[in-house]
């Protein structure tokens, strides 16, 4: 609720007890990054992601969160990279075809964002 209303402190302040808390909760550690990211702290989200990686080497969402800090620091290469893995990892995820098209200037090898 507090990432949709742009009160990202509060978010990541809730988020880090609940992570503490509950540390492999994927969906806890997801929404814990995206607000590092939506804050511009993607060096945090990198993090997270790293811990996704160490718990499912395959992580849609480490890959996701690894593609977004990529192409937001204008690492093109790396954010292609992770896309190509979110595309052949991340199929069963409800927002798979959303995400595919919005970064899909990644495959084409074009700056986008």
């Amino acid at each position: 609720m507090y990432i949709e209303q742009g009160r990202y402190a509060d978010a990541i302040s809730v988020l880090r007890k609940a992570h503490r808390r509950a540390p492999g909760a994927t969906f806890v550690t997801e929404s814990l990054a995206l607000a590092f990211i939506r804050s511009n702290h993607c060096d945090s989200a990198m993090v997270l992601a790293g811990n996704l990686f160490r718990t499912d080497t395959t992580s849609a969402s480490g890959h996701v969160i690894s593609m977004v800090c990529a192409a937001r620091s204008g690492d093109l290469a790396t954010a292609r990279r992770h896309y190509e893995q979110f595309l052949r990892y991340g199929t069963g995820c409800s927002d798979y075809e959303s995400m595919k098209d919005y970064y899909s200037y990644l495959e084409r090898g074009q700056p986008g964002m």
